[in-house]
């Protein structure tokens, strides 16, 4: 499954305030569209308040900066360090690779991506 971001939309509290929230009145059924999970049936409203914990929705922080693939860096970043010579610019070469490999994820991997 791939990724969306919708930007601008705010992170809903709950699913009765998702935009991907569906009632369909011919059967009575509200449906998260993200995940076509049933949410209620039968006419009822939702039984939960908040949001489930199988929910796809990711809070990206904002302000933040540019979401980069930090893999690819990394490994181009490690093929540079390799050239250089001088002790000192490779020491701080590799400190800045392990900030960027420590650096907080804000959106994960999908299966399949390293």
């Amino acid at each position: 499954m791939s990724s969306v971001l919708i930007k601008g939309m705010r992170m809903p509290e709950e699913c009765r305030d998702c935009p991907l929230e569906m009632y369909y009145m011919n059967c009575g059924d509200t449906r998260c569209r993200a995940t076509n999970k049933l949410l209620a049936d039968d006419y009822r409203a939702i039984p939960f308040s908040g949001r489930p914990d199988w929910c796809p929705l990711v809070e990206v922080p904002a302000p933040h900066g540019r979401l980069i693939d930090a893999d690819a860096l990394t490994a181009q970043m490690e093929a540079d360090a390799k050239q250089i010579e001088e002790p000192i610019a490779s020491m701080f070469a590799y400190a800045a690779i392990n900030d960027v490999k420590h650096a907080p994820t804000v959106i994960e991997a999908e299966e399949g991506e390293d």
